[in-house]
């Protein structure tokens, strides 16, 4: 044996398998190719943790609703909060002006009743843009001249007053035991929104305690005006906006890309499909929106258009058919004028419209009416 290992010879073996490239441009892309691998499964791992909703395809896949509307980014904190006003035309009034239009729709395809519309506005987390909705779709309905009514249910983090009310600390001589007999129409504070009176009992009692009687009024207060908008908690986080669902006659859902989770979505949308059947509106909020799609500047909007000259004809045939009238969206139930004011109905009747004919509706309009 030491012998056979002592005559042993060193046979030389060319080289094979794997060993690091000697080329530096073969080494970099091989880097390169590592590097972008290991990103690539970072980045799907944290997609699949991120459960917040990011895209109007997502909402509307998690809730099960179409976005009827999309309420753009404000430009900074100031306009964000701002309300609604006749002579205010941005992107933004403009946003809510079409919702009040779609709301308008919905109300059109339920039955008649003798009393204002319902509509709640809910989302399922805080800070997701309820209030800022709210308060401006009332501004919206008042600036038709509809007697609206601003309602606040979330007693927890109140903000409506804050917003809408000459004064927001103005409190009630009233206590919680007194609602029982007072007139509703006694708590209502003004605003400074022509046709726009604010119904919040602040802190007369726990926010439970505060939502039954509310929801306890809501009856009455639905018989003094022609539309109702409630600002509500959040669905997911409290209890105090169940006491309302049933009386909505519309909802909307507001979803904040960034922000709203997913499950918490889902879980609101199933439990307002438990408590009503009444229609759910998704509004998607503070999304960037290109200005050229729907929307333009004011000022823009101002300038001189000059018209082909066939199309001008063929408008004064229309004008001279219609009296000169403007066009009225299918909704619409204008009676011909008369010595009687006629007063403002909130719920135009005339027709019931489905949601596609909704968006068909809104397709066709004009930048400076939706």
């Amino acid at each position: 044996v030491f012998n056979t290992l002592a005559s042993a010879q060193a046979v030389a073996v060319d080289g094979g398998g794997l060993g690091a490239p000697q080329s530096r441009t073969t080494r970099g892309a091989l880097g390169a190719l590592v590097g972008g691998a290991l990103g690539l499964g970072v980045a799907i791992m944290l997609g699949r943790l991120d459960r917040k909703i990011r895209t109007r395809e997502q909402a509307e896949e998690v809730t099960g609703l179409r976005a009827r509307v999309v309420i753009p980014k404000a430009k900074d904190d100031k306009q964000a909060i701002s309300i609604l006003s006749s002579g205010r035309h941005d992107s933004l009034s403009d946003a809510y002006r079409t919702l009040r239009n779609v709301i308008g729709f919905v109300h059109s395809s339920l039955p008649p009743e003798p009393r204002a519309r319902i509509t709640l506005v809910v989302s399922a987390g805080p800070g997701e843009g309820k209030t800022t909705l709210a308060s401006n779709l009332a501004a919206t309905f008042a600036e038709t001249g509809l007697r609206t009514i601003a309602v606040n249910i979330d007693f927890r983090r109140p903000q409506l007053a804050a917003r809408l009310a000459d004064n927001p600390f103005e409190t009630t001589a009233y206590t919680l035991d007194d609602l029982a007999w007072v007139e509703p129409e006694s708590l209502l504070r003004r605003t400074h929104v022509p046709n726009l009176t604010l119904f919040d009992l602040g802190s007369l009692g726990s926010p439970d305690e505060l939502a039954r009687a509310t929801a306890s009024l809501m009856p009455r207060l639905a018989q003094s005006a022609d539309a109702i908008v409630i600002d509500s908690s959040p669905v997911a986080a409290t209890a105090e906006v169940l006491e309302l669902v049933p009386m909505a006659d519309v909802i909307i859902m507001v979803v904040r890309p960034g922000r709203t989770d997913m499950v918490a979505a889902q879980r609101t949308i199933a439990t307002l499909r438990d408590l009503t059947t009444s229609p759910v509106v998704l509004v998607l909020v503070g999304l960037k929106q290109d200005a050229t799609e729907y929307y333009y500047d004011y000022a823009e909007r101002r300038q001189p258009n000059p018209e082909p000259a066939k199309a001008a004809k063929a408008r004064r045939r229309v004008d001279r058919g219609t009296g000169g009238a403007p066009p009225q969206p299918p909704w619409s139930t204008q009676s011909p004028p008369s010595s009687q004011p006629a007063r403002p109905s909130p719920d135009p009747l005339g027709r019931h419209l489905d949601l596609d004919e909704i968006d068909e509706f809104l397709r066709r309009q004009p930048p400076t009416q939706r």
